[in-house]
């Protein structure tokens, strides 16, 4: 719960707001202009009450000031712990007037704020810090929600957010420093795309990756652009080469040798024709972590099955091909804990959608491939 008290000179009052469950309330001491208020005191008009964020119910931090110099003060809030950067500013009778991400949208850590002038320019500023999970990262917008400064109350390692506020026209911070292991909830917000064919998770990934990045294909126009490697059908031992098209059936069955699937080399050129992307292979937890903080896709190659059976065949040419029963793609959303080891992966699987495995799980779920994948920019 968050308290404040402000003076809002268009409505005459001096109030005391507060926020429960996502709801921003108003009690005023002096009521003017047509503000009704119950016995309670809260401002229960439609005007006067209401939920800043539809759909959360966490905390809600909330501040006020003069954002354009019009004589009328607005109200800035953010989402606490557990919710997105979002900030967004409305009018003392509750219209949205702006809304902006004071930090990358995948951040679950939610907003510290403030409000007030620091820049004597007669307009109040919009001071942020990171939530809990999130470095001491300050940063300074004007009422367009436009990005004025930032900098780092200490060092950027800490995980452990940062409380800002203003006294006499200065930010003035405060961080627990000592610790760099701090909860941090990282979390893309990929649409989900059930895969429309057996054997056909990673076209499925990879429109889920291109959806995220603005383009619009289906399942079946990827299918029809994925090249093929032959032979079709498993015989004597001799099959398909998936780092160069997809092996066998797509409605086919991994256990019976009827159908495959396809690797990350072709799948990165396939997204190349739609945004920037490119293959890896032997990367670490790092390269993920910070893909996904550049707000980049990635598609690991791992199992469906925690123990797969090995596969070992022929390509027409002679090279030998390491295959596994249950050869499956997941999309890296997130992370819960340590940005540097995580408790918990947070995965997109275009079979079941959303979930997650431990660090470790995940760690060799994505061993037996190499630790390959695409990354879609």
């Amino acid at each position: 719960m968050f308290f404040g008290k402000r003076r809002f000179r268009k409505i005459i009052a001096t109030i005391f707001y507060f926020s429960v469950g996502g709801l921003i309330f108003f009690i005023a001491e002096v009521c003017f202009a047509g503000i009704v208020s119950l016995e309670s005191g809260i401002l229960a008009t439609p005007d006067a009450s209401w939920r800043a964020f539809p759909g959360w119910y966490g905390e809600v931090h909330a501040g006020s000031g003069d954002l354009n110099a019009n004589g009328y003060e607005e109200i800035v809030a953010a989402m606490g712990l557990g919710g997105g950067p979002h900030v967004r500013i409305f009018s003392a009778n509750g219209r949205l007037l702006g809304q902006f991400d004071a930090y990358h949208p995948a951040f679950r850590g939610g907003v510290n704020l403030a409000v007030g002038d620091i820049n004597a320019d007669g307009k109040a500023e919009i001071v942020t810090g990171a939530g809990r999970g999130g470095g001491p990262h300050v940063r300074v917008f004007n009422g367009r929600g436009e990005l004025i400064s930032q900098w780092f109350a200490g060092p950027e390692q800490e995980r452990n957010g940062v409380e800002v506020w203003i006294e006499d026209g200065r930010v003035v911070t405060s961080y627990d420093a000592g610790s760099s292991l701090g909860n941090s909830i990282f979390e893309m917000a990929v649409p989900f795309h059930k895969q429309e064919h057996t054997l056909s998770c990673e076209v499925a990934s990879l429109k889920s990756a291109l959806s995220y990045k603005g383009v619009s294909i289906s399942e079946s126009e990827l299918i029809k652009l994925q090249p093929i490697s032959y032979p079709l059908k498993y015989s004597n031992n001799v099959w398909g080469d998936p780092s160069k098209g997809y092996v066998g059936d797509i409605d086919g069955s991994q256990p019976r040798l009827t159908g495959y699937g396809i690797y990350w080399k072709p799948i990165a050129e396939l997204a190349k024709r739609f945004r920037p992307a490119e293959s890896f292979r032997h990367a670490g937890w790092h390269y993920i972590r910070d893909q996904i903080e550049a707000d980049n896709v990635i598609i690991v190659w791992g199992n469906y099955v925690q123990n797969p059976q090995a596969l070992i065949w022929k390509t027409s040419e002679g090279a030998s091909v390491l295959g596994f029963i249950g050869e499956h793609t997941y999309i890296v959303l997130g992370w819960e804990g340590d940005p540097n080891q995580p408790d918990a992966v947070v995965l997109l699987d275009p079979m079941r959608g959303r979930l997650k495995m431990t660090y470790s799980e995940f760690m060799r779920n994505w061993s037996f491939l190499d630790y390959s994948g695409v990354v879609v920019k």
